[in-house]
């Protein structure tokens, strides 16, 4: 299956690393590949534009400098794979999700708005229970790409069950019309995976 990510947008998906560390390391080494630089010169580390911290956060690569300012990473980890974007066309966000894994109890609640939980309920169980997790990993890339995670309320974001366009986010600090999701290929029927983009330049209609 051919995958239509963004130009200047590289996604790789790897077996997942046993710690944080590993999976850094893979991250780091997809830099160096799309950089075509070598893997020993590129370090990676976490920051939290809220608090400042090193242990959480999205993570941004610090060295060299040169590469440092332009270009943006995310990574995401579930059923046993790294997913992970390095883009030289503006932010991005990556998520991979398990589709077992959103259908636990309550989820839906602190997870979508009326109207998604409302659209969701219309749909046969499978078909349901994949498009929950599509959904919520609209949501968690385009958390990622603004740097602002679970600190907002993901009932604010409204990607749509059906569509791939973002439709609204009231609290947004991008132009959400600018952003664009693309579906991750897996190759796992029981993961999906959503690319949120936002280009330094949106393309031409």
């Amino acid at each position: 299956m051919q995958n239509n990510y963004p130009t200047d947008v590289t996604v790789r998906v790897r077996a997942r690393g046993t710690t944080k560390a590993a999976d850094y390391a893979l991250l780091a080494e997809a830099v160096a590949d799309a950089a075509m630089l070598q893997r020993a010169g590129i370090e990676i580390t976490q920051h939290c534009a809220y608090c400042g911290a090193t242990e959480h956060g999205r993570p941004f690569v610090t060295a060299p400098p040169d590469l440092a300012d332009t270009v943006h990473v995310s990574l995401s980890r579930a059923g046993g794979l790294t997913a992970m974007a390095v883009s030289f066309d503006g932010p991005v966000g990556i998520d991979i999700e398990d589709i077992a894994a959103v259908r636990r109890a309550g989820f839906d609640e602190v997870a979508f708005n009326a109207a998604e939980r409302s659209e969701l309920a219309h749909l046969a169980a499978a078909e349901g229970d994949h498009a929950r997790a599509v959904l919520w990993t609209r949501k968690e890339a385009i958390l990622k790409l603004t740097g602002d995670g679970l600190r907002v309320d993901p009932r604010e974001l409204n990607p749509s069950v059906a569509g791939l366009t973002p439709l609204s986010w009231p609290g947004a600090r991008v132009d959400m019309t600018h952003v664009r999701l693309t579906p991750i290929t897996l190759g796992h029927a029981g993961l999906v995976g959503t690319l949120a983009h936002l280009p330094k330049e949106d393309p031409a209609p």
